[in-house]
């Protein structure tokens, strides 16, 4: 008989441990903390926009195999992100230029052996003043991209996905919420129960028996638990939102926290006409406050996307949605050489999503850390094969931080529980 499956999570790594569980014919019940499903990923359909629009994850950074191949299994189409790269320095556009240096920094980034993070690495090789520039915009890749923090983040992940970020991307017509159906569709149909508005706070556990207690009484019980929560919710001391452990991870927790979690906060805004010229523009780095919008389609500004992350965007945890509006609107003023009045004027529709302030989330994505290689080593063996960690934040591969991340981490979590011997976590102690 096989071994009963308890997964807390029900964005794309629990979903994906559970469509695979379910199809070898394991019993599996899904618990998540909120009223929806999805997670991080989440596609709106407000008419009022004229297109689906995604308040998460939005890309398939390059030619990823295993979400290709679930949305080729479920006739869900996807095309190529166009476009120009820009920046736009005070309100002058300029497209995508080598600065001064560049050469230098990419011979000694590909000559480095002992990894370091990334303000040491700068401090020991370019802390000469004609590096200034240089730094600051590899800074603000690694704050915006990574989502990082540069005094911890890894200097050779921050290159590799410089490098990465050459490749092609795509957008899933429908959106990613698309994915999500069908996987959630293919769990119900093989047996999967999913709770909602279920939080999870303490599990009781032993050798091939969990118990989980929910915030509001409820219990259930299985062989085996699968933890696909946000790294976040790993983290957190805070007792509203913490699951405790009983007997306690210890060795876990330190784990845990070698791992970097980034904020993030997104903007779309809907305008009733064109607010640029006929440039085939994609992406536009700036030097506003709100730095990187991009386009849905080339030349388009009609919707434009914000994006500011890293250790700035959770200083903006107090700030109101409003005030939040209107740093957006007066960057995009600055952008378009347009009067902010006359944006206020010609928007049709808004959202913002401070994903710092999502309960049970509180952030976008994890970054690596000099630790985290050694972290994830670990949270990749089960704990007395009895729990099994899943999601991006422990995903080791070229894909960092994205939907593949998860889907990857949750299909290795289902291998490791479908198939005879484990190791134990206790094997690992460097």
């Amino acid at each position: 008989m096989k071994p009963s499956i308890l997964i807390v999570g029900a964005g794309a790594a629990g979903l994906m441990t559970a469509y695979e569980l379910s199809r070898k014919g394991f019993p599996v019940t899904v618990v998540e903390a909120s009223g929806r499903i999805g997670g991080r990923i989440h596609t709106i359909y407000n008419a009022s926009f004229g297109q689906p629009v995604e308040l998460g994850a939005e890309f398939v950074h390059g030619k990823l195999p295993l979400t290709l191949g679930l949305l080729k299994e479920a006739s869900i189409d996807y095309k190529p992100v166009q476009g120009e790269f820009y920046r736009v320095k005070q309100g002058k556009w300029i497209e995508e230029e080598a600065l001064e240096g560049w050469r230098v920094i990419e011979k000694k980034m590909n000559a480095l052996e002992k990894d370091l993070p990334l303000e040491d690495f700068f401090s020991q090789y370019f802390n000469e003043p004609q590096y200034q520039s240089l730094r600051q915009f590899i800074t603000g890749f690694a704050e915006g991209f990574e989502l990082a923090d540069t005094h911890r983040v890894s200097t050779k992940i921050v290159w590799e996905d410089w490098i990465k970020n050459e490749e092609e991307e795509y957008r899933i017509k429908g959106g990613y919420g698309k994915l999500i159906e069908y996987l959630e569709k293919i769990c119900r149909e093989n047996g999967v129960n999913f709770h909602n508005n279920f939080q999870v706070q303490k599990v009781t556990w032993k050798q091939n028996s969990v118990l989980l207690t929910a915030i509001d009484g409820r219990a259930l019980q299985a062989d085996k638990l699968v933890l696909a929560v946000p790294l976040s919710v790993l983290q957190s001391n805070d007792p509203k939102d913490a699951i405790s452990f009983d007997p306690p991870l210890l060795q876990a927790n330190k784990a845990f926290s070698w791992i970097g979690w980034g904020k993030v906060i997104k903007f779309i805004f809907k305008f009733r006409e064109n607010l640029g010229g006929k440039r085939n523009t994609g992406f536009i780095l700036s030097d506003e406050q709100i730095p990187t919008w991009w386009l849905q389609s080339p030349g388009d500004t009609t919707l434009l996307t914000g994006w500011f992350g890293g250790p700035k965007a959770e200083t903006m945890l107090s700030v109101s949605e409003e005030e939040l509006k209107e740093k957006a609107l007066l960057s995009l003023a600055n952008i378009f050489e347009k009067n902010i009045q006359t944006l206020k004027e010609l928007l049709q529709a808004w959202e913002i999503v401070h994903w710092g302030k999502v309960e049970n989330i509180e952030g976008g994505y994890s970054y690596d850390t000099t630790e985290s290689a050694y972290a994830k080593k670990f949270l990749q063996t089960p704990v007395e094969e009895t729990i099994y960690f899943a999601g991006e934040a422990i995903y080791t591969g070229p894909s960092g931080g994205t939907v593949e991340a998860a889907l990857e981490s949750g299909k290795k979590a289902a291998d490791l529980l479908s198939e005879p011997g484990f190791t134990r976590l206790e094997d690992y102690q460097n």
